[in-house]
């Protein structure tokens, strides 16, 4: 199993009095109050960042739709600080004359090329036009060298996406129509950029509808994830995603370099749908090959709260190796065929070979 490093050093502690008084001195005021420890630059839409106590700020999306870039502040040799540290909290919500919002923060590189690191608590909601706050937006991450989300993080959104393919080409026009359509994410040429979800990690999503997805060359899930509606943990190089009413049509035009390019191992789920019609609970995780065998691992805890009643369906899963997927449909199939469906013969997108491995896995 491969395992993702942040890159670091630590700072040594020899500069000198004088020297280290002339860095205090120096230090951005705004850098004790900042969740986030990175610099802004509005690239689309319009948003204000809003300082509002020590560790703590709220980004207020103006319009349905922005885009934002985040340099990363680092120390003195070029290692970025972590993106958002233990203890701070960053706090998304829409505008006053905004009903929803859709947010894409572009994290770039370091100077050293590190990882981006999540150690404290997101939160995504949205305020009514009377007050009071309610889980919801859509916000997503993409940083190209990766995500650490450490042991204490959390996320308590609407809807979350964190991936290591760049989506910027659609996200606009994806986000503009009420996320109609696919969105797609190109990544770099072999890739093996990581998504790690450390265990202790939360997600969770409590409105109707809500989703979460994953989405690189290698996604690890060791944390915990509950949603009211969907999970997609997808892993290549190059991936098309839809999204309407909890079900995904998930395309994958290039695999994955990684030899593990998903790794589930933690608890992941949510409540049971309650049977009306077009609430659908799934849990997606799917993945291709670009040139060598990649296998699929799964040891973790997956599946949706008992239904309310018989007769209802609580949730679903689909696990695919090589085969694209359109809702409850894979390689002609359908998931209603039996209670468990297997699709067998020949891979779907590539001739190399994909495997799926169960170990203490319970669902």
């Amino acid at each position: 199993m491969a395992h993702l490093t942040q890159n670091r050093s630590k700072l040594l502690l020899g500069c000198g009095c004088a020297a280290l008084a002339m860095g205090l001195v120096m230090a951005p005021e705004r850098a004790s109050a900042q969740a986030i420890q990175a610099t802004e630059t509005i690239v689309d839409g319009s948003v204000s960042r809003n300082f509002t106590g020590s560790g703590t700020e709220t980004i207020v999306v103006e319009t349905p739709t922005a885009v934002v870039d985040w340099t990363p502040d680092e120390d003195g040799q070029g290692n970025a600080l972590d993106y958002l540290p233990v203890g701070n909290a960053v706090t998304f919500q829409n505008g006053v004359n905004n009903a929803d919002f859709a947010i894409l923060n572009r994290i770039l590189p370091s100077t050293n090329g590190n990882v981006a690191v999540f150690n404290g608590s997101v939160i995504s909601q949205l305020l009514g036009a009377t007050g009071g706050a309610t889980p919801g937006g859509t916000v997503v991450f993409y940083s190209p060298t990766g995500f650490l989300v450490g042991s204490t993080a959390s996320f308590d959104v609407g809807n979350l996406i964190m991936t290591t393919l760049d989506p910027s080409s659609t996200f606009s026009d994806w986000a503009g129509t009420g996320q109609v359509g696919a969105l797609d994410f190109v990544g770099a040429p072999g890739t093996t950029a990581q998504i790690i979800f450390a265990p202790g990690a939360t997600v969770t999503a409590t409105s109707e509808n809500s989703y979460f997805a994953l989405v690189g060359a290698e996604v690890q899930m060791f944390g915990d994830a509950f949603i009211n509606g969907s999970h997609a943990y997808v892993g290549g190089e190059q991936v098309s995603l839809t999204v309407s009413n909890g079900l995904f049509d998930i395309a994958i035009p290039v695999g994955s370099s990684s030899p593990t390019p998903i790794v589930l191992a933690g608890n992941v789920g949510g409540p049971s749908s309650t049977g009306n019609t077009g609430d659908n609970h799934m849990i997606y995780a799917v993945a291709a090959a670009q040139n060598d065998p990649i296998s699929l691992l799964f040891s973790g805890n997956l599946g949706f709260d008992p239904a309310a009643s018989a007769g209802i369906i609580n949730g679903e899963i689909i696990l695919s190796a090589n085969y694209e997927v359109s809702g409850r449909d894979v390689a002609g199939h359908n998931i209603d065929d039996t209670f468990a469906s297997f699709f067998f013969g020949r891979d779907e997108l590539t001739d190399v070979a994909g495997s799926i491995f169960m170990e203490d896995f319970a669902s």
